[in-house]
């Protein structure tokens, strides 16, 4: 080339350039956080939620495990110890906020990339194991109370495919995600998602690029887990009201205006039973709300 060439060229190259520059340096939609003021109250927040979280599960496996196998030899203290691990990891990645958040575009309000972005995304996605461990642990006490069955029978017969149950589908999920490169997110925790949602040209609404699907399975088995939870609580709470009915039929009837009786065994565990079962109901409603919300705004092309 001559230098006349040589310098066109160049001018069209910067022009190109400076082109795709101007071109990415505005975000096409509106951040819910941009200011820094608010980054710092996300990520403290975040934070706090996330110590308490990490310090629960830490004291129940200090306490499941310094007493040696003696109580681990229960499964159901296997199966909380599983959860509260699982928990630890999930709760330091949801505590770390976007600190781990890419920054590809404009519209980014993170501070790490895509490798700790994928790393969020993985122990996000595995935190789904949590709710599944807790239907798994409603599920053995409906065996043991409904049905009566022996603990160790529940143990010898079930324990590996609570665990699988639990644990694989969340697990393999996240494996999936990281393999395949799908978390991704600017504005919030990475989770499944594309990075057409930052630059605005997503086709057909679509946020969730190639981990659409997982994101459908990993929806299901939360619902599925949650149902197992729910039914076997109910399923209890109501096992054991046909027992305190029967048990005050056959009960010693005392002279009328000096009943003041004690609350008996069964009705204490029907009681905290329905307490429960309320309790999980507000925290899985809590928990799992705005996601869900968020989903399904998504399939109407809004982020």
């Amino acid at each position: 080339l001559d230098p006349h060439e040589a310098l066109s060229l160049h001018v069209r190259v910067n022009g190109y350039h400076m082109l795709a520059i101007s071109m990415s340096s505005s975000c096409p939609h509106k951040l819910a956080i941009s200011s820094d003021t608010g980054k710092i109250i996300l990520i403290c927040v975040s934070a706090i939620s996330a110590s308490l979280s990490i310090a629960g599960s830490t004291l129940i496996i200090y306490i499941l495990s310094h007493a040696g196998w003696r109580k681990l030899a229960r499964l159901r203290n296997r199966l909380v110890f599983g959860m509260s691990i699982i928990d630890i990891f999930s709760s330091a990645a949801v505590g770390f906020s976007i600190i781990l958040t890419p920054q590809e575009t404009e519209c980014s309000v993170g501070m790490g990339n895509q490798l700790t972005c994928n790393v969020q995304g993985f122990f996000i996605q595995l935190g789904f194991a949590v709710p599944g461990y807790n239907a798994m642990l409603s599920l053995y006490f409906l065996m043991t109370i409904r049905y009566g069955i022996d603990q160790v029978t529940v143990a010898e017969k079930y324990e590996l495919l609570m665990h699988a149950f639990a644990l694989i589908p969340p697990l393999t999920t996240a494996i999936i995600g990281a393999a395949g490169k799908m978390y991704f997110s600017e504005t919030s925790n990475c989770w499944f998602g594309d990075i057409c949602q930052s630059l605005g040209n997503c086709v057909n609404g679509d946020i969730w690029g190639n981990g659409f699907w997982v994101m459908v399975v990993s929806v299901l088995f939360v619902s599925i887990y949650a149902a197992i939870a729910v039914s076997c609580l109910i399923n209890i709470y109501w096992t054991l009201r046909k027992r305190t009915l029967a048990t005050q039929r056959h009960a010693f009837r005392p002279v009328r205006g000096t009943e003041n009786r004690r609350q008996t065994e069964i009705e204490f565990a029907e009681n905290e039973i329905a307490k429960q079962a309320m309790f999980y109901f507000i925290a899985y409603f809590v928990t799992y709300t705005f996601p869900s919300y968020a989903i399904l705004r998504s399939f109407s092309g809004e982020i």
